[in-house]
């Protein structure tokens, strides 16, 4: 299934932006969210077909005139967006980003937004004035507040979750406010310092030039699992589930969580710390192993995994030799249990672990805990195995939409979506967190303060209740 609209290409170095006129513009929207419509699974799991319908024609009718391919795509952006799931990316061309990247055209600096507030972490500009921790009211005459309601419909996140969102602006802000607000190569920054409001004129930079780790790209990790004992406590940090990562630095996902469990049960260890924050998921298959850890009866992991009716209409065996043809069931296309993968085994029961956790166990979450991180933490919080701390995690309670993510599976022009095919729904009560992730049993939340001082509060926090215990 490949949708289609051909812009013309250019070499990134002579990159000229198009523009595209308004019925061609509208063509490309309607035609887009038609294919969305009929093969994304989850395309209506939390927006009603009327809402939906509402939201395109608002959007269709707010293009009157020709527009240019980035601001096509910041029509496109809300939409996929508004579809609430993480796993449903559009993004400009990697020749559009790369002529972007090229020019002095970020904002320098690091910021970190708490509700309609933002606060600087980083200075990257040669500004020696603008102090970190100073409070932003604007950015080039538009209020913080205005902005940060302004970027919050663009970013992907589960359901009506707003915690990934904010992560993402504190990682991401620059190329957020680059891609959806306007491109431009100087900012006039308004901030309060000592109670008084001050003018700061910065000059941009380029991609290069302000890119770290954890800072426009993705966190890297010297080693994905660790684990140590620390007054009598165990501290399990399980930075990902994802096995390339994993495998990389040399790890082994299944014996390094069974030499965990081991220990613990051999040295007695009565407490137990996970930290899953910023863990955006990664196999089903390492993620459901880690979760047996702490069941002592067969249990449920996932309930069902549905696609569209297309999809399975469209499911050729020659093309699919690890799966079977998925089956209708009351009005429903299901996934089967694979023949040679282990990816959609999980809505079967699961066993226990042989070396399963009796002792207390506390995770650490936050907004970055997406996808099977989320469904890890979503069944350990419906069952009451663990006690949580920190914020709503980022991935959906019920379930999210993702398994085989194509990221080149629709083409707008100059745009790509990631269509995910299937729909998972877990084992929990269907009728709790609707919308939205796993709410933590004690709610911390990150400071300005704490990203400064690099103040581990939730951490601090898990101390104080393995104390109490």
């Amino acid at each position: 299934m490949v949708f289609t609209v051909s812009f013309a290409q250019q070499n990134s170095l002579k990159y000229k932006p198009v523009h595209i006129s308004a019925d061609s513009a509208r063509s490309v929207i309607r035609e887009l969210t038609d294919f969305l419509a009929d093969n994304h699974p989850g395309f209506y799991r939390y927006n009603s077909k009327p809402q939906f319908d509402k939201y395109i024609d608002s959007i269709q009718t707010s293009i009157v005139d020709s527009i240019s391919e980035i601001d096509l795509f910041r029509k496109i952006k809300p939409i996929t967006a508004k579809i609430g799931c993480l796993h449903t990316e559009s993004d400009i061309s990697a020749k559009y980003r790369s002529y972007l990247n090229q020019q002095p055209n970020l904002l320098p600096l690091q910021i970190f937004c708490k509700d309609d507030h933002a606060f600087i972490i980083h200075n990257y500009s040669s500004d020696p004035t603008l102090f970190v921790g100073t409070e932003i009211l604007a950015i080039n005459g538009k209020p913080i507040n205005k902005l940060i309601a302004t970027l919050l419909p663009f970013i992907e996140s589960d359901g009506y979750n707003q915690t990934m969102k904010y992560q993402s602006l504190l990682h991401h802000f620059p190329d957020w406010y680059r891609s959806f607000i306007e491109i431009t190569e100087q900012y006039t920054i308004t901030t309060l310092q000592d109670e008084k409001e001050q003018a700061h004129i910065l000059q941009g930079l380029r991609w290069k030039e302000m890119v770290r780790n954890d800072f426009l790209q993705d966190s890297i990790f010297a080693k994905p699992l660790t684990f140590s004992i620390e007054n009598n406590t165990g501290i399990l940090t399980i930075h990902t589930f994802e096995e390339e990562e994993i495998k990389k630095q040399k790890q082994h996902f299944d014996n390094f969580i069974d030499a965990v469990f081991d220990e613990l049960t051999t040295k007695n260890i009565p407490d137990l710390i996970v930290d899953l924050r910023d863990n955006g998921g990664g196999e089903d298959a390492h993620a459901a192993y880690f979760t047996r850890h702490f069941f002592d009866t067969n249990f449920r992991y996932w309930d069902r995994i549905e696609v569209t009716e297309a999809w399975a209409k469209s499911f050729k065996n020659k093309d699919n030799a690890q799966l079977r043809q998925p089956i209708l069931k009351d009005g429903i296309w299901l996934m089967q249990k694979g023949k040679t993968t282990k990816e959609f085994d999980f809505f079967e029961d699961q066993l226990p672990a042989n070396n399963h956790y009796n002792g207390h166990v506390f995770v650490l979450i936050n907004g970055a805990c997406a996808s099977s991180c989320a469904d890890v933490s979503a069944l350990l919080s419906y069952h009451k195995k663990t006690v949580f701390i920190g914020e709503e995690t980022g991935g959906g309670f019920q379930g999210n939409t993702s398994g085989m993510v194509p990221t080149a599976t629709v083409k707008t022009g100059t745009f790509t979506i990631a269509l995910p095919y299937q729909k998972y729904f877990n084992s929990v009560n269907p009728s709790l967190n609707i919308g939205h992730g796993t709410f933590p049993d004690h709610p911390v939340s990150l400071t300005t303060e704490d990203l400064l001082n690099n103040h581990d509060k939730a951490m601090e926090y898990v101390w104080k209740l393995v104390k109490k215990d």
